[in-house]
């Protein structure tokens, strides 16, 4: 009797488990449509388990369409399912947060405070809401209170992810407060635990284009948007060099797709258009039609028809209990999860042997597009002459190609640092710039390709620099 007891207990245990699992699984595969920016088929992903019985999940579940109702510009929607979650269970670094982010979009600041702050008592040691509180002050252009917040949300343990977050947002804090070098060694450290992190690719874009790298922050911008659709900035960039290359078409079309994907809440913000590169349309028919279009198409929190009590959503129904059970069913769903990685990997293993390795210049040849069977190494048909091999991060070293006749010539140098390729056309200048990415063992691993205008050989020149500290 009481093994059957036990049994029909254990049953009950993995049916909940076996629920748990699923619904995890459903939000991961959500968050992962979302952050790669495909926010209609996270919608629908999520609308998949509005009806989920535990508060939890539900609250979690409501929260993210609503995120994702909000990066479509759909705002009503997005507004209904984060007052849902809210009212069905605050989660601090969930719903807090999107609601503070959903003010954070019409300009209303103070009250996203009011928001953070509660998260913040309900979490203090928490880096996603610190993270989002810093992001508040940034908006409000008070860089140095913001810099002092990301750097206490750094004292809390965090995901790899969400620290990549707070320093790609320390570097582009250090870009309005023109303090470049701090900016890359921030950005560096972005990317160097997340190299997925589009916000990182769009600032270091924003900064190579300050700096005047217009190679490098073109290959950075599009970076940002390959990897997520949610970013507009990047369109913006791109479009201010098309102005620096004189290329008005190209223009058009990237600052065009800039004002459609940005919030249409935020408005016209005329400072983001001083530069004076902007001189050179700002008074064209053409992009004062654009700025018309898009100011007649901003709303504001008075043309939603949804009211929003916020001392009814800031009274508590935050439950910590809820919490440990839910910490509980992670730890078992994470136990579930190993033993399944185990399996796979014992199964990998078994099959390594017919696995290819690609050989680090095999990646090089592949990233760059270089056919390698046309490559010839270290031909004697041109010599470089370096103006030095011992560098130093943020400097330009230049080289000197001697043996080249045809006026045609491309040239195009990669360095490797550690696991991270940066390549760019060095075909007018004949040099790098030493990134801040960190190197093995200080061992810059540089090469030079020259690719004759006559030829469809490719000749590559392989040198060791030395990054002193």
């Amino acid at each position: 009797m009481i093994f059957l007891l036990c049994i029909c207990i254990s049953i009950i245990i993995l049916s909940i488990l076996g629920k748990m699992t699923y619904s995890t699984l459903i939000i991961i595969n959500g968050l992962k449509n979302l952050n790669k920016g495909d926010n209609r088929k996270a919608i629908s992903i999520f609308s998949k388990a509005t009806q989920n019985p535990i508060k939890y999940y539900k609250s979690l579940v409501y929260s993210s369409r609503g995120a994702a109702y909000l990066n479509m510009g759909m705002y009503e929607d997005g507004l209904d399912d984060l007052l849902q979650s809210i009212n069905i269970m605050k989660i601090p670094e969930g719903n807090m947060v999107s609601i503070a982010r959903f003010f954070c979009m019409f300009k209303e600041y103070d009250r996203a405070l009011k928001y953070i702050s509660k998260a913040i008592k309900l979490k203090p040691k928490s880096s996603t809401i610190n993270l989002y509180l810093g992001i508040i002050y940034y908006h409000k252009k008070e860089y140095e209170k913001s810099i002092e917040i990301f750097h206490e949300a750094l004292q809390y343990k965090a995901i790899k992810s969400v620290r990549s977050q707070i320093y790609s947002n320390l570097a582009d804090v250090y870009i309005q407060i023109k303090d470049f070098n701090k900016s890359i060694n921030y950005i560096a450290k972005a990317l160097d635990l997340d190299s997925k992190n589009a916000h990182a690719y769009t600032i270091y874009a924003n900064l190579l284009r300050l700096q005047g790298d217009i190679f490098r922050a073109k290959e950075n911008a599009k970076k940002a948007i390959e990897i997520s659709l949610n970013q507009y900035l990047p369109y913006k960039i791109l479009a201010e060099i098309s102005l620096i290359e004189e290329n008005h078409m190209d223009f058009y079309k990237n600052f065009k797709i800039y004002l459609d994907k940005k919030p249409i809440s935020f408005g016209v913000d005329y400072e983001s258009f001083k530069d004076l590169i902007y001189d050179r349309v700002r008074y064209k028919d053409e992009f004062k039609l654009l700025i018309k279009d898009n100011i007649e198409k901003t709303i504001t929190l008075d043309n939603l028809k949804i009211e929003i009590d916020d001392v009814q959503l800031l009274k508590n129904n935050y439950k910590k209990n809820d919490t440990k059970v839910i910490q509980i069913i992670s730890v078992s769903i994470l136990i579930l999860i190993l033993i399944l990685v185990s399996i796979f990997i014992n199964f990998k293993l078994k099959e390594s042997d017919n696995i290819k390795i690609v050989s680090p210049m095999d990646r090089v040849y592949a990233v760059h597009n270089i056919n390698k069977n046309k490559v010839i190494k270290n031909s004697n048909k041109y010599t470089i002459t370096w103006q030095t091999t011992n560098v130093k991060a943020g400097e330009t070293v230049h080289f000197k190609v001697n043996g080249i006749t045809e006026t045609a010539t491309k040239i195009l140098t990669v360095e490797k640092y550690g696991d991270y390729l940066i390549g760019r056309d060095a075909s007018a200048n004949y040099d790098i710039g030493i990134d801040y990415f960190k190197p093995t063992n200080n061992k810059i691993n540089t090469y030079i390709f020259i690719e004759p205008a006559n030829e469809t050989t490719v000749y590559e020149y392989d040198y060791i620099l030395t990054e002193s500290n």
